[in-house]
């Protein structure tokens, strides 16, 4: 695997300066393809595409004569029959998932007539089982001459010839060396790997949603491209509801798809050469004790794993989203003023501490940690009060499926503040012992060069009905989705 993406495009050409045009004009314009030379003599493709063809393939360019036929022989059918046996049949592959297909053609009216005869003929129930292909989506026109007026030459086509045949049989060999150069670094060949494997993953996710909308248009008499339009939008609303998938589109699809991308990535069993990179690139590693990270260095990974900053907004709710929003609407929507909640739900006051001392002294005992943890707190109250905000998490609904019409959505009371001041919400040598049960504490994290901790409180919470912000906020970051699962766990 290392650097080979799955092919979504490919061309094929029976001139070789034409062929050579095209497919270095779409590298050029950083559109990754494959190419095929159509050999007119042997009526082969050079290479010979996979068996099965390309499963992934988005968009196919093609001559539109690719046997040079003259005469009769230059009628719309034949030229779509030639298509369809020589090209379309070897390389779009019977499970292929959404495709288009580009005639790369001088005559464009005979273009258009032969693709309505593909899109008729290539999946018709007439034809052998076998030779029956998904229908594009899609059959476009693309004019040559824009792009091959400097072209022309036989010389050059039979040079060119001689280089393709050349570059396919030499490609095996190539792509052996280019494995090799990245074998010379662990670390590097893991993270080419493991970007191929997933970009595998997501072109299995689009082909199986593509063919649930090629049944679903058999069975409710539609297009393909109708039918997959639908199925997106379902996956969109399941995901997010019907509000907020109209209102953030982008998000609510990906958030769809991105659960049957990792089931998909998680149903992929791990060949022989991707569990050899693994085992190259992390196995000492993994056998040994996780290697201690400074505080630093800790918070600006937990910020790219844990959170989304900058986030992407939206006026509506979104789980997982921390809000900023004044004290004066603060205190409107629950009738408490910001100071006196950090004090009353979040931090321990020093008078706390001062009277959990007096408390150990007329027993006769000591704490010296609790001693300097008082004295840390006295010394830093006017600047905690001064650097810790009051901010609103955003969990949404009871579940997602609620999040379709009017519920009781909550939005929890929490305060950030910097990591240094943490000594407030936990002693140092115990960060699990909060004021009380119904905290949680998130991070730390790398928020604009600060250093910040988060507290929410699972008992302290806004409720409304509407999923439009009833108050002027906005988002400061969001979370994943295995923090916010975190916290709604505790409530």
């Amino acid at each position: 695997m290392d650097l080979v993406a799955p092919v979504r495009v490919v061309v094929v050409d029976d001139k070789p300066t034409h062929l050579m045009s095209i497919a270095n004009g779409l590298t050029l314009a950083g559109i990754p393809c494959v190419w095929h030379w159509y050999d007119r003599d042997t009526h082969m493709l050079v290479p010979k595409p996979p068996v099965g063809g390309y499963p992934h393939l988005r968009m196919l360019f093609t001559d539109l004569n690719i046997q040079e036929m003259v005469g009769a022989n230059k009628e719309p059918k034949t030229l779509a029959g030639t298509l369809i046996s020589e090209v379309l049949q070897p390389i779009v592959s019977q499970n292929a998932g959404p495709y288009s297909v580009v005639l790369w053609t001088n005559v464009e009216g005979t273009a258009n007539e032969v693709g309505e005869i593909i899109s008729t003929r290539i999946s018709a129930d007439g034809i052998d089982e076998g030779d029956r292909r998904p229908q594009p989506l899609a059959i476009t026109v693309l004019p040559k001459k824009e792009f091959t007026a400097s072209f022309g030459d036989d010389v050059a086509d039979k040079q060119m010839a001689g280089v393709f045949v050349n570059s396919a049989k030499s490609a095996i060999r190539l792509k052996e060396l280019v494995v090799g150069v990245t074998s010379a670094d662990a670390q590097l060949r893991l993270a080419c790997a493991w970007e191929s494997r997933a970009s595998m993953a997501a072109m299995e996710t689009i082909n199986a949603v593509y063919g649930a909308a090629i049944e679903e248009g058999r069975s409710a008499n539609q297009t393909s491209s109708d039918a997959l339009r639908n199925i997106f939008t379902k996956i969109a609303a399941d995901a997010l509801g019907g509000k907020n998938a109209k209102d953030d589109p982008a998000r609510a699809l990906d958030e769809g798809l991105i659960d049957i991308f990792v089931d998909d990535m998680r149903s992929t069993e791990v060949n022989s050469d991707y569990a050899a990179v693994l085992h190259a690139a992390l196995g000492d590693a993994l056998n040994a004790a996780p290697q201690k990270l400074s505080a630093s260095a800790r918070s600006r990974l937990n910020t790219f794993l844990q959170i989304e900053h900058p986030p992407r907004t939206s006026s509506r709710i979104a789980r997982g989203a921390v809000l900023s929003i004044s004290s004066a609407e603060f205190k409107t929507l629950t009738s408490i003023r910001t100071q006196q909640l950090i004090w009353d739900e979040f931090l321990s006051h020093p008078s706390l501490l001062k009277k959990q001392l007096e408390t150990l002294k007329a027993d006769g005992r000591s704490d010296e940690a609790l001693q300097e943890r008082l004295s840390f707190c006295e010394a830093n109250k006017k600047r905690v009060e001064d650097e810790s905000i009051i901010l609103v998490l955003e969990t949404g609904a009871d579940c997602d499926h609620a999040q379709r019409s009017p519920r009781t959505i909550r939005l929890l009371c929490a305060v950030e503040l910097p990591l240094e001041l943490a000594n407030f919400v936990y002693p140092k040598h115990d960060q699990r012992k909060l004021k009380h049960a119904a905290l949680v504490t998130l991070g730390p994290w790398s928020i604009n060069g600060r250093e910040v901790i988060l507290v929410v409180s699972v008992k302290r919470f806004v409720i409304q009905q509407d999923w439009i912000r009833v108050a002027h906020m906005e988002v400061k970051y969001r979370l994943r989705k295995p923090l916010v699962d975190l916290v709604l766990h505790k409530l």
